[in-house]
């Protein structure tokens, strides 16, 4: 597009309107522009910029807009990923592109001066709304050093050993495939090795990306003791799902249907395989399977043949989740 453009609403809930500038199908935009809710960017992900990108706005609990960098259309870190594509973006409210965290740095990225912790994914931190509790001194590993390790409190109601129904209703559709409910993740994916996504955030500075934890930079993202085992607040990643630094690269061929196969699994192309049937769920909760089947129902996303999660949706390890709430 050259020079000042109104795009209309188009059945979204906003518009893209330039004012002395174009966009320029590379990261968003340039000149002075003006960005509504809702509104519809082309960026470059790959295919010479005609991937559709969709603005939104973020309000927080406290009613603050916050226009997040993972909700912004625009490569804030410059590594080539935009918003629900960079793997370190947890949703729109987020305003940390280069490291797993939150969006409001007065908050410290969902720990607080306390040391409790609710969802670490919603809008707002500290004990409250959501159902889940837990401290960050109930955790021996300390991931974060401002917490100090207190026996007494596991098992209490600072820190339950099995969460609230509640958390599961309003937490858990927004925990990461491989990650609790308290921002404890397993990363790199499948190596079994867990860190405090949030680690800095007490301290205004977020460490953790994706780069440091495939590292094994424990300053960087420090080792933390999952919630296994609990289904209230813990979320596998199973052989079919897509998880924290995992991509539709990383899945065996036979995670696929014959009719959504990447080029790599074709028959006769090295380790390419016949069609293998459908892989079944493991319980109430989806692993995947094939076609893939993300939890509630929800569109899948970032499969061949998935469209674009609209907004406001977000993308999260391979799901169009509504995370706008908490």
């Amino acid at each position: 597009m050259d020079g000042a453009s109104n795009l209309p609403d188009g059945g979204l809930d906003g518009a893209v309107t330039t004012t002395d500038g174009a966009v320029d199908g590379t990261v968003g935009f340039d000149g002075s522009s003006g960005i509504e809710d809702g509104g519809l960017v082309l960026v470059d992900a790959g295919d010479g910029g005609t991937t559709e990108c969709f603005v939104k706005i973020c309000v927080d609990s406290q009613g603050r807009q916050i226009r997040g960098q993972c909700g912004d259309c625009l490569d804030n870190d410059d590594d080539g990923l935009v918003d629900e594509r960079d793997p370190e973006c947890l949703n729109f409210c987020d305003d940390h592109e280069a490291t797993f965290s939150f969006f409001d740095p007065t908050s410290g990225g969902g720990d607080t001066n306390s040391c409790n912790l609710d969802c670490y994914y919603d809008r707002d931190v500290g004990f409250g709304n959501d159902g889940c509790r837990w401290s960050g001194r109930c955790d021996p590993l300390q991931p974060d050093p401002l917490c100090t390790y207190n026996s007494g409190t596991v098992g209490s109601n600072s820190c339950p050993l099995v969460q609230a129904p509640a958390c599961a209703t309003n937490c858990r559709p927004l925990v990461p495939n491989g990650c609790d409910c308290f921002g404890c993740c397993e990363l790199p994916a499948g190596s079994s090795n867990f860190v405090f996504i949030g680690t800095g955030a007490a301290n205004r500075a977020p460490t953790c990306t994706l780069a440091a934890a495939a590292a094994a930079d424990d300053d960087a993202c420090a080792p933390c003791t999952p919630r296994l085992g609990d289904d209230n607040c813990y979320n596998s990643c199973q052989r079919c799902e897509l998880c924290l630094g995992k991509t539709v690269d990383d899945l065996p061929c036979d995670c696929f249907s014959a009719a959504n196969r990447p080029g790599r699994c074709a028959p006769g192309v090295d380790g390419g395989v016949p069609d293998a049937g459908p892989i079944p769920d493991a319980g109430p909760i989806p692993d995947g399977g094939v076609p893939y089947v993300c939890p509630n129902n929800v569109p899948p996303c970032d499969f061949p043949g998935s469209a674009p999660c609209i907004a406001p949706n977000f993308c999260l390890t391979g799901c169009c989740l509504d995370n706008y709430f908490g």
